[in-house]
């Protein structure tokens, strides 16, 4: 898990990260997503960056025209199970103590 060896940029970031680390099949993390081409190339589509001691996700608007759409459904996805309860992945640690990086403008 290279997440534990770097901070996150933002929770935003985090939230992406987490879920991504969720669904690798290793994680032993039982996630059922619906049958949805456009979610599965949403999820598939958002891309990330190691800068310096940061975790940082591409803007939006990149994976806006790269999709030629908004990634609302990853989104929904990503913030809806990041929000859950985090009790049914007990191994999975999430910490809201996380360190993160102060937003540039």
């Amino acid at each position: 898990d290279r997440a534990r060896q770097w901070k996150f940029r933002n929770l935003k970031t985090e939230a992406h990260w987490r879920l991504r680390e969720a669904l690798d099949p290793t994680s032993g993390v039982l996630i059922q997503l619906p049958p949805d081409d456009e979610l599965k190339t949403e999820l598939k589509s958002i891309r990330y960056d190691f800068q310096k001691d940061f975790i940082v996700i591409e803007p939006k608007e990149i994976v806006k025209e790269r999709l030629g759409r908004s990634p609302d459904k990853a989104e929904a996805v990503i913030y809806a199970w990041y929000a859950g309860d985090k009790e049914l992945v007990p191994h999975l640690e999430v910490s809201h103590n996380v360190e993160y990086a102060i937003a540039d403008g």
